[in-house]
């Protein structure tokens, strides 16, 4: 979903295998250069690197894409100009949905509060929707709301304990005793 979207906003159309069969052929294509490409290595007398790397970029790559590619059905060429910076970092972000409350957003088993350029928490009303983005090319973590950037500040941690597995009955004492404890001094 993450890489349908980054592709719908550079404007390209993703055309989907919609059958099991042309996955299975692109599949069978692949293994099949996989397979070739140690024997053709020993045809050619490959033995290091160097000598590998030349030979694959220079006569392989094209032997291969000239013996199995097909002519495309529309040959015009569809590249338009390159997207700037700024675009790219917009495109190129992992996305996600979440609700505010107060100015503050959970995520990642944190809370975090919705921060202005100015260091003041902004609270985009209740149950506002929030896109919580992480930057793929520089990694930063900040939220967008009506299309203003604002910054994520973690302000707690939610306590999750997971599952407590109690397999005896001695562990279940323990566990309500502890409980008890726990409710009796908050």
């Amino acid at each position: 979903m993450q890489f349908a979207e980054m592709m719908g906003d550079l404007g390209v159309r993703m055309a989907l295998a919609s059958t099991p069969q042309a996955k299975g052929r692109v599949e069978r294509a692949h293994r099949t250069i996989q397979l070739r490409l140690p024997t053709d290595c020993l045809r050619f007398g490959i033995s290091d690197y160097d000598r590998l790397n030349e030979w694959f970029n220079g006569y392989y790559a094209p032997y291969i894409n000239a013996k199995f590619a097909f002519a495309p059905r529309d040959p015009a060429d569809r590249f338009g100009p390159a997207p700037s910076e700024a675009e790219l970092a917009r495109v190129f972000r992992r996305r996600e949905a979440r609700r505010a409350s107060g100015g503050v957003i959970a995520y990642g088993g944190s809370t975090w509060a919705l921060v202005d350029a100015l260091g003041e928490v902004r609270d985009p009303g209740p149950g506002a929707a929030v896109g919580v983005y992480t930057d793929a090319v520089d990694g930063s973590f900040y939220a967008e709301v009506d299309g203003r950037r604002l910054s994520l500040v973690e302000v707690g941690r939610r306590d999750r304990r997971g599952p407590v597995w109690l397999d005896d009955e001695l562990r279940l004492q323990e566990y309500l005793r502890e409980m008890g404890r726990d409710g009796a001094a908050g």
